[in-house]
């Protein structure tokens, strides 16, 4: 056995000493969590830190709720204890971009029509049924948060950019400066808050979604957020398919386009802060396809 693997091992048996282990999996990958998949039938995720431990515990909740309103499959925890959270191994690989956009276009719609399901049901969620969240309510309006980063961004990155770059930062923030963009003026919903493509997984055979993982940053916020990720993974044309079924009102696209933009101005920030290479990598092979602000939906735009 991997050494790597013995202390998971060891938590593991501890808790279930009758598990005949015959095949293991460690992802060390993400940033809260350490998983391990025994038999590709169990995962098992160990937070890395106290904050993530705090973070699973409150996902554990979360998960309880949001599993009564959405019909695709999300992490049902079987096991929670202080080291680790067990559920069931859900099918699927993710929904990679380069992988979605070579179907045909009624097979994207299908899928389209499935993601846009599935977030109705999540945004439609009574707030009052969310236990509280882990982390610290905001002190200061979004607007005056992203402003101060605006500033925080012109003292850090401008040196390292191109004339081309800092001129899109500009124009991301101008609506912001201007007033002609309100990020404070929305209807909260309960929001994933991180769909990335990996969090998406699908059926490859069925063409079917089957099943959305991570909610431990998901709770009440701003649905921007989520189509903002869309646009991030999948690109705006892309979901403007999203829109065919899950309309969405123009104050609410340009909220996601910025924030969408603002999303790899804050991983840069944080790979400068952090001195951590990999954050600074996070947007290589994303979709990069946002338009500018006050770019309305054409209805007879081919996606």
């Amino acid at each position: 056995m991997d050494q790597a693997l013995s202390p998971y091992v060891a938590a593991i048996t501890a808790q279930l000493p009758t598990l005949q282990i015959d095949d293991l999996r460690l992802n060390s990958e993400g940033m809260a969590n350490t998983v391990v998949i025994v038999n590709n039938e169990l995962c098992f995720r160990f937070p890395k830190t106290d904050s993530a431990r705090r973070l699973q515990d409150y996902e554990v909740k979360l998960l309880e709720v949001v599993r009564r309103y959405v019909t695709l499959a999300v992490p049902t925890v079987e096991l929670h204890t202080d080291e680790f959270a067990m559920y069931r191994y859900l099918p699927g690989r993710p929904l990679y971009r380069h992988e979605l956009l070579r179907l045909s276009p009624a097979l994207q719609a299908g899928y389209a029509e499935q993601l846009a399901n599935f977030l109705q049901q999540l945004h439609s969620i009574p707030l009052h049924e969310l236990p509280a969240a882990p982390w610290a309510a905001p002190t200061t309006s979004r607007q005056q948060r992203y402003l101060h980063m605006k500033a925080e961004i012109e003292q850090t990155l401008f040196g390292l950019l191109w004339a081309d770059q800092r001129a899109w930062i500009n124009d991301l923030f101008a609506p912001l400066e201007q007033g002609a963009l309100n990020v404070d003026d929305y209807a909260s919903a309960c929001i994933h808050a991180d769909l990335a493509a990996y969090h998406i997984l699908h059926q490859p055979s069925a063409y079917e979604l089957s099943g959305v993982l991570d909610f431990g940053t998901a709770g009440v916020g701003d649905p921007a957020s989520d189509f903002a990720l869309l646009i991030n993974v999948y690109g705006e044309q892309w979901l403007q398919r999203i829109g065919r079924f899950y309309p969405l009102p123009q104050d609410l696209l340009e909220r996601a386009r910025f924030l969408a933009g603002y999303l790899e101005l804050e991983w840069a920030l944080n790979g400068l802060r952090k001195q951590d290479q990999a954050w600074l990598l996070v947007h290589l092979g994303r979709a990069r396809d946002c338009a500018p602000f006050g770019t309305a939906w054409r209805a007879d735009h081919p996606v």
